[in-house]
């Protein structure tokens, strides 16, 4: 069984949270630091962050932050 942790501050509805993380996912994995992983920031135009991790048994944890456009 797969998992997926997701992580946002209050002010991100779900709905949005889940869009955020699923155009990450869309977007593939890349070679790095986990063999293979989501890219560590992935920045959106409205200022909202993505920040990309793995546990250690495997399980990606999506992290959104919000920021304002000129970040």
């Amino acid at each position: 069984m797969s998992r997926i942790i997701i992580n946002y501050d209050d002010d991100i509805p779900d709905a949005n949270a889940l869009h955020y993380a699923s155009v990450v996912v869309s977007m593939g994995r890349m070679s790095g630091l986990h063999e293979e992983s989501y890219c560590y920031c992935t920045a959106f135009k409205d200022g909202t962050r993505v920040l990309a991790d793995v546990t250690k048994s495997g399980t990606d944890v999506f992290t959104m932050e919000v920021g304002g456009n000129d970040e």
